[in-house]
């Protein structure tokens, strides 16, 4: 029996040789790939203990129109002491804002530069004990027209802010 030896170009194998290699490069950084989603989603499925804080109370962040008097802000802060009686209520008036502002982005020279007094709002930031509180609160300052904007948020032990800054590196 009579082997015929068949030569093909050398580009010809060079071509199927270097496709070879990069699918099995291609499969090696696919399985590391799987590895890796599977490692981040047993962390987001909660393998990873998830502590737990102490909720001391409810905050509520009332932002005023930048036209709104300083005495007509001072009258709803009243009302709202009467009505609901926070744990505390503060008010920061747009100069006080605008002072935090300049301090938080103090490294920022050209934010600074731009900035002015006029766009930084006065608020009023009101702490209550009850959940309930919050939502009555942000409905009657939204049915107010001075008002811009209504945020509300948990507010944890000082103990459990670190502990959670920490565990999310802020």
């Amino acid at each position: 029996m009579k082997y015929v030896q068949v030569k093909l170009p050398l580009s010809f194998m060079s071509k199927v040789l270097i496709s070879l290699f990069i699918l099995v490069v291609f499969v090696v950084v696919l399985l590391i790939g799987v590895q890796n989603r599977s490692l981040s989603n047993q962390q987001i499925a909660g393998n990873i203990p998830t502590p737990t804080f102490k909720v001391e109370g409810y905050v509520v962040d009332i932002y005023f129109k930048t036209n709104v008097p300083e005495i007509q802000i001072l009258k709803i802060k009243d009302d709202i002491q009467r009505l609901y009686t926070p744990i505390s209520i503060e008010y920061t008036s747009q100069n006080d804002a605008y002072e935090v502002f300049k301090n938080a982005n103090k490294d920022n020279m050209a934010l600074l530069e731009i900035s002015n007094p006029n766009l930084i709002p006065p608020s009023i930031e009101v702490f209550v004990k009850n959940e309930t509180d919050t939502e009555k609160i942000k409905n009657y300052a939204q049915s107010l027209s001075e008002i811009d904007e209504v945020t509300m948020y948990k507010k944890y032990s000082q103990k459990g802010e670190e502990r959670i800054r920490d565990a999310y590196g802020l």
